[in-house]
């Protein structure tokens, strides 16, 4: 039973690798050496990490000055002086191994007159020292195999990890971006959960020693994974109050003394981190975003979890089955289970409060990379439940493999049918097989999406509209759509100002009883009876104003998220200065109220944002 779940990992290892080897660059040649970048296999946020890397091998440090005169500065990180903007650290110095061994192997090339340059940003370089991330990515999924194996049997914790590998963000990480440092985000939280689970029960010295170095190295790749310490703090205060009851007085300042331990080891492995946030920022821990990066009210915790702006869910449905799973736990799991959907909840905290909480060029949300653990565990839970239904009824699961085969085609052939005999598909000419199913497949789903919206996004999706009187599938087209996105460093700066335009001709953001658009003296005006709304999504919610440009022939109310605002009749150019806790970030309702029909003739609301001189 062991070699198969080792055959398996082993395949799993062999298609990350074909996946990275064909991943072709960008371009083969290497860094001109005169400042200019270009893209080899390190890009944006990687190329960073990677020039870092260059720098504490060549220079013995992490001041990225000459490696932006080899290789670019994409970003504009350079400032006047000794210091610039700079990345977090963990991931360059992580893979500083293996761009030793990448570098060697150049240095062995150039011995046979290979003829590579000796600066380090080649392809082979790269793509030798980006195997690294390839290798951190898998060996998350091995972790999370062995916790899930302790709980659960050989065939579902196979699955789990198999499935989290194929299914959720550290594919993408691990084999298309490895630059970035989410793979080894995702080794360096498994490799913690794993040894703290298979340790657990014990209080000695050592074992505390060594889950502060794992939550150091999990901070030092990410400060932020410092959430993850939650599950061997939740158990030791937990012996710790055990200790306390049975007043042994003892066994508890050798408890704390093992506590004191593992928290200076914890931030001995990640002083160098603060000591770069030091000099570069001046702070301890400082986030390399801009102060005011992360929004302590975490204003954008479902979206990051649930808008089509890359949400979690929405684009890895497998990280959300592998939540859910984490509910299905067995009776012997569900202390793990628990810690783990805590975790879980933090890093979501963590990522919805981010300024750029869909994280910006991202394959899903990169930035739950981290919890592939949880979502291989979860997976894992799900899967024995399923074995544990069929060896409770087993006539069943040929029935369900036989209508999890048909229904798919026995649905298109109906969708089909329909389609020709409305003349919505083409028959009678040749015509791609991929035009035939993927044109049925993609009317299925739009036409269940308009229905009931996105199940990946359920239930946000269906508590959206309730609330805001709008039907689900908008959800996908508006959350995520903020107005009004303002870059972090000028969102406070005195003076800045920025606006946006919202109009009733914008079906998306339009409900309620609105007339046809009429033109007049070169004005598009929408005529708008009681009830008229408009879905107003904001980024921001503070020094907000709108001016509202209508035609009025009666007095009538602009409702914001409930509060009256008057509009006179005529022609009204009226601005509205909200005062705080009016405007919220995310969907705001804006109805138009007035005793008679037709209530007024909208023509845009001007949405402006202004900070204070």
């Amino acid at each position: 039973m062991r070699s198969a779940p080792v055959r398996v990992l082993a395949a799993l290892l062999v298609l990350y690798s074909a996946l990275w080897l064909s991943w072709p660059p960008d371009s083969p040649e290497p860094a001109r050496g005169d400042g200019s970048y270009h893209v080899i296999l390190a890009r944006g946020d990687g190329h960073y990490m990677y020039l870092t890397t260059l720098s504490l091998v060549y220079d013995l440090d992490v001041n990225l000055k000459n490696q932006f005169r080899l290789a670019g500065d994409p970003f504009h990180m350079d400032r006047p002086g000794p210091r610039h903007e700079a990345y977090p650290i963990g991931t360059a110095i992580l893979q500083v191994p293996f761009f030793l061994v990448a570098h060697g192997v150049v240095l062995a090339a150039n011995v046979f007159g290979a003829g590579i340059p000796s600066h380090g940003y080649t392809l082979l370089d790269q793509r030798l020292t980006l195997f690294g991330a390839l290798l951190a990515g898998f060996a998350s999924v091995v972790f999370a195999y062995r916790i899930a194996r302790r709980r659960v049997s050989a065939t579902a914790a196979l699955y789990g990890a198999v499935l989290a590998a194929l299914g959720t963000p550290v594919l993408f990480y691990a084999t298309r971006s490895p630059s970035y440092g989410h793979a080894w985000t995702a080794a360096a939280v498994a490799l913690l959960i794993d040894t703290w689970d298979r340790t657990r029960g014990r209080h000695d010295l050592r074992r505390w020693c060594l889950l502060g170095v794992l939550v150091g190295v999990a901070a030092l790749t990410r400060l932020q994974e410092v959430v993850f310490a939650i599950l061997p703090a939740a158990e030791g205060v937990a012996e710790l109050a055990r200790r306390a009851r049975r007043r042994d007085v003892a066994g508890v300042l050798r408890l704390l003394g093992c506590f004191a331990a593992a928290t200076a080891l914890a931030l001995l492995v990640v002083s160098p981190q603060i000591a770069a946030n030091v000099y570069f920022y001046d702070s301890p821990l400082a986030v390399y975003s801009g102060q005011g990066y992360l929004r302590a009210g975490a204003p954008f915790f479902w979206e990051s979890l649930y808008a089509s702006r890359n949400g979690l869910f929405v684009w890895t449905p497998l990280a959300y089955a592998g939540v859910v799973g984490l509910a299905l736990a067995p009776r012997g799991a569900r202390a793990l289970a628990a810690g783990a959907a805590v975790a879980f909840l933090l890093v979501t905290w963590v990522n919805g409060s981010a300024w750029a909480w869909w994280s910006d060029f991202s394959f899903s949300n990169r930035r739950f990379t981290d919890a592939t653990v949880v979502f291989a565990l979860g997976l894992a839970f799900a899967v024995e439940r399923l074995r544990a239904l069929h060896a409770r009824f087993p006539r069943l699961a040929p029935h369900a493999a036989l209508l999890l085969l048909v229904v798919p085609f026995a649905a298109m052939n109906l969708e089909l049918s329909w389609a020709v005999a409305r003349s919505v598909a083409p028959v009678g000419r040749a015509m791609s097989s991929g035009q035939i199913y993927a044109g049925s497949v993609s009317r299925i789903i739009e036409r269940a999406r308009r229905l009931v919206g996105n199940v990946a996004s359920w239930p946000a999706n269906l508590l959206w509209a309730i609330r805001h009187g709008a039907p689900p599938d908008r959800y996908d087209l508006v959350v995520g759509a903020e107005r009004l996105f303002i870059p972090v460093g000028d969102a406070a700066r005195p003076g800045f100002r920025a606006e946006d335009r919202i109009v009733p001709t914008d079906a998306t953001l339009a409900a309620g009883p609105w007339g046809k658009p009429q033109t007049e003296a070169g004005r598009t005006l929408v005529p708008a009876d009681d009830g008229a709304r408009l879905l107003v999504p904001l980024f921001l919610a503070e020094h907000m104003s709108f001016v509202v440009s209508a035609r009025a022939p009666a007095p009538a109310t602009l409702v914001v998220n409930g509060h009256d605002f008057p509009l006179a009749a005529g022609d009204v150019a009226l601005r509205i200065d909200f005062p705080a806790g009016i405007l919220r970030p995310g969907t705001n309702d804006v109805a138009i109220r007035c005793p008679s029909s037709p209530c007024l003739a909208l023509e845009s609301i001007r949405v402006i944002y202004e900070v204070p001189p």
